[in-house]
């Protein structure tokens, strides 16, 4: 699986320099073809440099500052991002299935050498009013 857009985006953000000297973070990578949900106008937006916070923004959605196994994942937990936004996650017994605002994991827990990465299918999507996903 190829995940080269997200990296891209990445370092377009600006933010990859801060992530390099991070330790102990969990990223959520997109693969390349969970970008084919994305509309194709919403990724030319992100990738303009004219729309950098919005870019970092989107970055920052996929972080969480430690280090968090996917059995660490608990069904309707809610993680709160910038923006007053937050990300809603959904997990079955077992954890077997685990899905973050909407992206669901489909290779969990890899252990990197400043953190852990998940490889999820799908974009994550945070909203206003959690309310509205339970």
């Amino acid at each position: 699986m190829k995940i080269f857009l997200f990296l891209q985006l990445v370092e377009l953000s600006g933010l990859e320099t801060s992530l390099t000297y991070a330790d102990g973070f969990t990223i959520f990578v997109p693969t390349n073809e969970a970008f084919g949900d994305l509309d194709v106008s919403r990724f030319e937006e992100l990738s303009d440099p004219q729309n950098r916070a919005e870019l970092q923004e989107f970055i920052k959605w996929h972080f969480i500052p430690n280090e968090v196994f996917s059995t660490q994942l608990e069904d309707n937990q809610v993680i709160e991002v910038e923006g007053d936004k937050k990300i809603q996650i959904s997990a079955d017994m077992g954890n077997t299935n685990v899905t973050i605002g909407g992206a669901s994991i489909i290779r969990p827990d890899i252990k990197t050498s400043d953190g852990m990465m998940h490889l999820i299918k799908g974009v994550i999507r945070p909203i206003d009013d959690v309310t509205r996903m339970l």
